[in-house]
Parts: structure tokens; sequence; C-alpha cells
């Protein structure tokens, strides 16, 4: 109710809390398996920008087929984000100019439109040569979709074969969920896709989404990992089921139960997915794919009361059997399949091309030492610098903080703080850190209307912004302390948090706030006629009544030149039944000069879309001169094994990091996570970061030597 008007209505289910936090609990397990079908998938990428790298140096990669691929996925992928406009619209931030809103949402979409297509084509150009080696009595893949290509016998049985597995692989499913039923396994209730109809034009999503997934998966899983694997195993059974259950626990995240349930399902389509793809090529998994995703998302159109919803899904599901009609006139109308000796994969077999041959410029190594002069030059730059940033030190806000007591010195003084309150510590696990709620915005607007100085004041003597946080949790449990200390390590407030379930007090609204009142009077000594209350909202709890209330200081923060302009100090706190906890004291400041302080113009957002077009035109025109000059002499030069143990010292930084970080990583642990379901994610997320930070540092330091030697 905005003053006197109905400002919102919302009406929705509440369900025990107990109950959201357990499914939380249960929904851990999909997370955890999930990750752990991340690491393998991490390491399969990293594999095939090894053998790409391998592969283009011997010239063996078919750059115009990856790049058409690529393209074409990216082209489908934009206009899939164009056609959510209404979508994304809905979400428009009426502090932002249109217009930039606008700009920065298509230039999020083409960025992730285009590493879309890198990711997809990548794969492509890794898996084709060796699909091309190891099968090659398979339908080329570049010629797959030409004329002949269609026409083909090769083309037909791929499709019928494909579309046969779809309706296997479907009928699978519904049997294994069935049975599978009587076992324990089930999934809740939900409606999937249902943004699908808000789109322009409701068809292209499952289409795009279809021929995406089915390309991105089927490159990855089984045109590259599948003959990677064989050569390097030497194990069929181990090609195909290595990939088959990577790509499985992928689909973890799914919400069937138990977590697991939804690899081992996905797992056993993708054996036979794998065992199609060596009997009879990747074009039969492709149609398959292409064909289950699009019927699985273009339900909810087919099964819609409008016409023109049903009419968009029978188009996507019927875009499957196309290419097998498109085959099948063919052969009727020729009453023959054409033949395509000449468009097998044997008919293209690898080649190692010879290095071009190019003469390079060589100069001598030297050194000359510096002269006396440019020595002395030197000298008294860097004592001018040293001079002007002494002397350009400048005041600033929250520059008067010192903590005078350290993390350990801080857990016994929380230690001590709960005994008193009769808790033990002991029976919770606690992490330290520190904590700052500077705001940026509020202190921009007090720099501007009292001064640095005044500021700082403030900060130090009404509003302490800087503290100790003890936190105690248990896992699984909802309840939990947090101990709030000022740097000199005296109380600030403690903060408890209480399951909804906890029986407490039922205090009327106004015995809470008297409560609270006395509890200011003795614990922050606060004359509160000074003070205005502001906010209070009550909440009634299956065995309690908790309130909250926000008191706002009557006099404002300096001199304003009017009321609406002026900034107050404001403090809140909550009566949990008949505890008062979760006191926070803040500066309000007007709501309009923030709104103007966050505005994004048009310039604004075009200047950081140019920003990041920039690096990421340039980062890519550096791999395309590398790529483009791999099979140089230069390239060969490369002294990757050093580079490679240059490449640890990384990988021990963010290690150290990583190990210096755990206390903050604790104090954002959410205690609906099992504790060693976290503690298995944080470190299988560890395992994939520092192979992410090590291979980038390997690569950019190989980039460097290549570039460098050659222009020095």
């Amino acid at each position: 109710v905005l003053g006197n008007r109905v400002g919102d209505y919302d009406a929705f289910l509440k369900v025990p809390e107990a109950w959201e936090r357990d499914f939380r609990r249960l929904r851990s397990s999909n997370e955890l398996w999930q990750w752990v079908g991340q690491v393998p998938y991490f390491f399969l990428l990293g594999a095939a920008l090894l053998v790409l790298f391998e592969l283009a140096r011997r010239g063996l990669v078919h750059w115009r087929g990856a790049l058409k691929v690529g393209l074409a996925l990216t082209v489908l992928y934009l206009v899939m984000n164009f056609n959510q406009w209404p979508i994304t619209r809905a979400g428009y931030d009426t502090n932002t100019s249109y217009s930039g809103f606008f700009a920065e949402q298509m230039g999020a979409a083409l960025l992730l439109s285009v590493l879309t297509g890198i990711l997809v084509a990548l794969f492509f150009a890794a898996g084709e040569p060796f699909y091309r080696q190891a099968y090659p009595d398979k339908l080329r893949l570049s010629a797959a979709w030409s004329l002949r290509g269609l026409r083909s016998k090769e083309f037909f049985r791929s499709c019928v074969i494909g579309l046969a597995m779809a309706a296997a692989h479907i009928g699978f499913v519904v049997a294994f969920y069935l049975i599978g039923r009587k076992l324990g396994i089930w999934a809740p209730q939900e409606i999937k896709y249902s943004d699908t109809v808000s789109t322009v034009l409701p068809w292209i999503y499952p289409l795009a989404i279809s021929i995406y997934a089915a390309t991105n998966e089927e490159f990855t899983f089984r045109l590259f990992a599948i003959p990677f694997l064989m050569r390097y195993t030497r194990s069929r059974a181990l090609a195909i089921l290595l990939p088959a259950f990577v790509w499985g626990f992928l689909h973890s995240i799914y919400p069937q139960q138990p977590g697991y349930v939804r690899g081992l399902e996905v797992g056993v389509i993708g054996i036979v997915a794998g065992w199609v793809m060596i009997r009879w090529g990747i074009l039969a998994t492709l149609v398959w794919h292409y064909t289950v995703d699009a019927l699985l998302i273009g339900l909810i159109l087919l099964r819609s009361e409008s016409l023109s919803f049903k009419l968009s899904g029978a188009l996507v599901a019927g875009l499957a059997v196309l290419p097998l009609a498109i085959a099948g006139m063919s052969y009727l109308i020729r009453r023959r399949f054409e033949p395509v000796e000449d468009q097998l994969n044997r008919a293209e077999p690898l080649v190692e091309k010879a290095p071009a041959s190019v003469a390079m410029e060589t100069r001598a190594a030297g050194w000359e030492p510096m002269t006396r002069r440019s020595i002395g030059i030197l000298l008294a730059c860097a004592v001018a610098g040293i001079a002007i940033a002494a002397a350009g030190k400048s005041e600033s806000i929250g520059k008067y903080i010192r903590f005078q007591t350290d993390s350990r010195q801080a857990a016994a003084r929380a230690d001590e703080i709960l005994r008193e309150r009769k808790v033990d510590p002991a029976s919770f696990r606690r992490t330290v850190t520190t904590a700052f709620t500077f705001n940026g915005i509020t202190n921009e607007f007090l720099k501007r209307q009292i001064g640095i100085a005044a500021a700082n004041k403030l900060y130090q003597e009404q509003v302490p912004s800087a503290f100790w946080r003890v936190r105690y949790f248990r896992s699984l449990q909802k309840e939990e302390y947090a101990v709030i200390l000022k740097p000199d390590g005296s109380l600030h407030s403690v903060h408890h948090q209480l399951d909804e379930k906890t029986p407490g007090a039922n205090l009327t609204k106004e015995e809470a706030q008297a409560r609270a009142e006395a509890w200011l009077l003795e614990a922050r000594q606060l004359d509160l006629s000074k003070w205005k209350l502001v906010s209070a909202t009550s909440d009634k709890r299956p065995a309690r009544t908790d309130h909250q209330f926000t008191w706002e200081e009557i006099a404002p923060i300096g001199s304003p030149p009017s009321a609406e302009d002026a900034a107050h100090v404001r403090f809140e706190l909550q009566v949990l039944g008949d505890e008062v906890t979760r006191y926070r004291i803040f500066v309000k400041i007007p709501e309009e000069w923030e709104r103007r302080q966050k505005a994004q113009s048009f310039g604004a957002i075009a200047q950081q879309i140019g920003k990041y077009a920039f690096f990421a035109g340039l980062s890519l025109l550096v791999l395309v001169l590398f790529f483009m000059n791999i099979r140089q002499p230069a390239a060969a030069t490369i002294p990757w094994r050093r580079l490679a143990g240059w490449a640890l010292w990384g990988l021990i930084t963010i290690l150290i990091v990583f190990a210096n970080s755990i206390p903050r990583i604790l104090a954002q642990y959410d205690t609906q996570l099992p504790m060693l379901s976290f503690g298995i994610i944080l470190i299988l997320g560890l395992v994939i970061a520092s192979a992410a930070v090590y291979s980038a540092l390997f690569f950019l330091f190989g980039l460097g030597w290549f570039f460098l030697t050659r222009a020095f």
C-alpha cells in the first residue's frame, strides 16, 4: 500500500521452510554429480585444444568446415537471443537509458553467440580429422549436407537410424522412470520451457537449442572423444563408456532424484549413441539428438490450445524428418541413390603438409651497456616518481581504519561472548573474516555533502563500518550466530538466525517495540527522543512472532539544502520471539540521488561495449595470426617445456590464494548443503580452476614468446 493506494498484489504458495531446506539438500547431490562430470569435461576440452594445436601444426585441420559450422551456430544463437527480446525487455531497469539497455543486451547476446560458435567449431575442428581417419567408410561431414550427400544411401540410412533411435530413446526414458518409481526414483513436478510462448516466434527457441545441443554434444562426446580415446587407450569399450558417462553426469543438474540417477539414465543412452556412431556414423547421432530435443522442448507448444503454437511445435518436430523426406523423395524420383564413393572419408585421407618454406630475417643478438647519462636520467625519473607519489597522498574515506586485534584474538573474544549468552561455541563450526559495510555511492554523497574528514568522523564515532565477523554454523541447520566485533575487539552486535519452527514468544508489535527500545537504552545508551521509527514489520511463524524495526535520526547529516536532499543515520534490529538481535547501523541517502548515480547512459554503456569488443577482437586477431603462422619455423622454436615450468608458478599462486581464502569461502557456505558435498565441490572447482589457470598461462607464455621473438 503506497500512501493510500494499493501498489502491488501477489499470490503465491508458502511451503514449510524445513521442506524447502530439505529439498535444497537433496538438490545439492545433483550439483555434486554434475561437478563430477565437469572435471573430465574440462580435461576433454583441454585435450581438444592440444589436439587442435598439433593437427594445425601438421596442416591437418579442416578450417573451412569448422568456420562454417561455428558461423552457422553463431548466427542461429544470435537470432534466438533477438527472438527473446520480449522476455529480455520485461527486465528493463528504468534507471538505464532504453537505447543503452538495448545495446548492452544485444552486445551480451553477440558475445555469447560468438563463444557458442567457437566452442562448437573447436570440437569440430579437433574431431573431424580423427573421424576421417578412424572411419574411412563413413560419409564425410563436409559432404553430408551437399545435394549429392542428401541423395546418398548413407545419408538416408543415417536419418532412418537416427529417427528410430529417437523413438527408442523416448520409450526407454518412459520405461526407466516407470520402473524406477518403484525403486524410489522420482522427479518434482515442473513446467519446462514455459518462456517459449513469450518469444516473437515460438518455434525459434526449440529449433536453436535443439541444433546447438545436438552439434555441441555430439561433436564433443562422439565425434572427438571416441576416436581420441580409442587412439590413446586402445580400448573401444573405454572410448564408448567414458564420454557416455561424462556426458550423462553433466546432465545431473536436472531435478531427478536420487541425484546420480539422471547421470545413469543419460549415460546408458550415451553408450548406445557411441555404438551407433561407430557403426553408422556421426550423422545418425546428430539426427537422433536433434529429434529428441526438438520433441521434448517443443512439447509445450504441441500441447497448447493455440493453433499457432501447435503449428510452431509441429514445425520444429517436423524438421527432424525433413532430411529423410528429401532423401526418400530423391530416391523415388530418380529410382536410385547417388553414388558417393568420392565423398567418403577415405577419399580425403589425412596427409601431413610440408611446412611452408619462408626465409626468416635473422639478427645477431647483442647487448650494449647503458651510458652514464641514460642511467642518470632513469635514476632522476625514479626519484621524481617516488617524490610525487609521497606528496600526492590524499585523504580518503576509511583511511582511519586500524585493526588492533588479529583473527585469533577476535575468535577468542567471540567465543567468550557466546559463552556469556549460555551458548557453547564448541558445538559450532567457526570462521573469522573481516567485514566492511562501506557503500561507494553513500561515500560519494558524504564526500560531496560534508567532506572526507567529516565523513570519516561520522564512521568512527557513530556508524562503524569495519568489523571482525565471526560466524558460527552447523551443516544442514539454519540456526547460526555471527558475532560482529569492532577493530579494537569490542562487541558491536550479535546476529542470531533461527529456524522457522523454533518456538518463541508471540509478542505484539507494541510489546516487541518496547523490548527493542529497552535494549537500545541499555546496550547502546541511545536517546530515542532524537530518533523516529520509520519502519515496523511483523512475521507470524508457526511457533513465535518475529518483528523488525528501523529507526532514523531526526537530525540530518550536515546541512542539506532541503529535507529531500538530506541523508540520515539509521539503525535496524530484529526481535525474534523475545530475543533482540541483528542490530546494524547505516547511512540512508536520498533515493533520487542514488538513482542518478546508478543511472547508465547510452554513452557509458557504449564505451563499455567498445572496450570489451576491442579486447575480444584483439584476442581473436592474435589467435588467428598465431594459427595462420603455426607451421612456420618460428613456431617450432617455442620452448614449450621451459614455459611449462614457468606456468607452474601460476599454479602455485592459485593454490596459495585458495588456501588463504578458506575463511571467506566458509563465510559464504550455505548450510542447506551437506558440508561433505560442499567440500567435494570446492575441491573439484579448485582442480578445474587450477588446470584452467595453468593452461592459460602456459599458452599465453607461448604466444608471447612467438610474437616477441619475431618482433625483437
